[in-house]
């Protein structure tokens, strides 16, 4: 009887986490992303278990203590689950893939927002002035990229990494 009894109530809670995940957007979540100051969106084929997936280049500044300093295109990976959902943050200090989720994501079935660190990859500044190559500069590029995402993902954040991430 207690058995039946937990397993009802996760069955419960597992639907309710589903069905809180769904979004009922008057616009098109595509047209929204397209229309954030400095965002470049391309939707790409979904992997694992997002509904959509977006490649996004977002124009940074090279030293965000001096914007006339010049600018860089950054690449991120937004996995969509629902605009209501936790976001998992994956940073590293390397390149990103976009087939590439993280554990916890999957795990969790939440969005995951992957963003490749400045100087790596496509996200390298032209000329590589490697002065603002800096931890400092990095985390700026994140809490700018966050601040823009956080305009239309209203859920939870969690944050998860590896190396310089």
């Amino acid at each position: 009887m207690k058995t039946t009894l937990i397993s009802t109530l996760f069955f419960l809670f597992a639907c309710e986490t589903k069905l809180s995940h769904s979004d009922n957007s008057p616009k098109d979540l595509l047209v929204r992303l397209q229309s954030i100051p400095g965002f470049t969106v391309t939707e790409i084929t979904p992997v694992d278990h997002f509904q959509r997936l977006f490649e996004i280049h977002l124009t940074q500044y090279i030293d965000h203590t001096n914007p006339s300093a010049g600018t860089f295109q950054q690449k991120i990976f937004l996995g969509h689950v629902s605009e209501s959902a936790p976001v998992i943050l994956e940073t590293e200090g390397y390149s990103r893939d976009n087939q590439r989720t993280r554990q916890l994501s999957a795990l969790m079935e939440v969005n995951q927002l992957a963003i490749e660190h400045r100087y790596y990859g496509e996200s390298v500044p032209n000329p590589r002035n490697w002065q603002y190559l800096t931890i400092d500069q990095a985390s700026n590029d994140i809490h700018r990229i966050i601040e823009k995402i956080k305009t239309i993902y209203t859920g939870k954040w969690a944050s998860s990494g590896r190396s310089k991430g």
